[in-house]
């Protein structure tokens, strides 16, 4: 039971927080900016969702294969697999931020009204911070299916200090 809770204490860690990094932004405008822009940074943010179920499902598809490669101690398929997974991750972000930057404004004023038109570099940035967390996530896929724990303690914090730094734009 003691080894099992060893095992086991290192991804309770990072679910903690995973769940902080995904409030923190809403944490910190709400104290310093008020709920009337924590809710347009809501309204905005929120067109990440379509890149977040892609990578989730591509993750999530890649688990079962990436922990088969690992057990089998086929280093060489985990390090192609996951560098695959990590270049759709950045390319998928990477796109989703160069359209907000090129249309941005213009879907943020036909999806939530006109107001919306000028957060257009919200936006932007919010593509560009979804970058970060994709990779972040085809990262800690990989590190699940290794079995690699403890390390995805750093990676945690890391996407902790993304979304701090995204909060405090």
């Amino acid at each position: 039971l003691l080894r099992l809770a060893v095992l086991s204490l290192p991804m309770g860690i990072t679910l903690m927080l995973n769940s902080v990094s995904i409030n923190m932004s809403r944490y910190v405008i709400s104290a310093v900016q008020g709920e009337r822009l924590l809710g347009i940074f809501a309204a905005v943010t929120s067109l990440q969702s379509a890149g977040n179920t892609v990578i989730s499902a591509l993750g999530q598809s890649a688990s079962a294969r990436l922990a088969k490669f690992n057990a089998s101690r086929d280093m060489h398929r985990v390090q192609v697999m996951v560098f695959g997974l990590l270049c759709i991750a950045v390319s998928l972000g990477l796109a989703m931020y160069a359209g907000s930057l090129v249309v941005g404004p213009g879907i943020l004023g036909m999806i939530f009204g006109a107001e919306y038109r000028s957060y257009g570099d919200l936006l932007s940035w919010s593509m560009l911070s979804a970058t970060a967390y994709f990779s972040m996530y085809v990262l800690g896929i990989a590190l699940t299916a290794m079995r690699r724990y403890h390390v995805q303690v750093t990676l945690s914090l890391s996407g902790l200090a993304v979304a701090w730094s995204t909060a405090n734009l």
